[in-house]
Parts: C-alpha cells; structure tokens; sequence
C-alpha cells in the first residue's frame, strides 16, 4: 500500500515546495526593487537559496554519477548568493 502512495506523496511534495520557492522568488523580486531599503530580508531569502544548495551538494555526495545540470544548479545556489549579498552591502553603504 505505501509503495502505491508513492507517486502522490511525491507529487504533493513538489507542489509544495514549488509554491515556497514560487514565494522565494517572489519575496527576491520585491527585494531586488528595494534593495537598500529591504537588506535583512533580502539576506533571509538569499540565506534559504544557499542552504538548499548547500543541501543539495551534501546529497549528491551519496551518487555515483550526477548529471551537469544538478552541478550547475547547485554552483548557481551557492555561489549567487554571496555575490548578491556582497554587491548589495557595497550598495548599501555607499548611499
């Protein structure tokens, strides 16, 4: 029976982090408008992005092959957010 539930537990699980993420991204939206204004959010949200990439970089270690376009992912999750929380304090501190 659970292995029959697999599928819409799986499902359902997607469907919920895509509506996080789909907050995410818009909560960086209104960030990237307001930037000097909305730092600790900003940096909240680019915080939650690096630990997913994070994250996922840990579990990759359990595979053997893992397709480029996960690696890429994950460069892009770790790596951006410290460039955009740095560029932002830079802005920040020359108003």
């Amino acid at each position: 029976a659970e292995v029959a539930l697999a599928p819409q537990v799986l499902d359902n699980t997607f469907r919920y982090y895509a509506g996080v993420w789909a907050g995410v991204g818009v909560g960086l939206a209104y960030c990237v408008a307001f930037m000097r204004e909305q730092t600790t959010l900003l940096r909240f949200l680019l915080l939650a992005v690096f630990l997913g990439g994070v994250a996922r970089a840990v579990g990759m270690t359990a595979y053997d092959a893992i397709e480029t376009k996960f690696i890429v992912g994950t460069l892009i999750e770790t790596i951006l957010p410290i460039i955009i929380v740095g560029l932002q304090a830079r802005s920040a501190s020359s108003r």
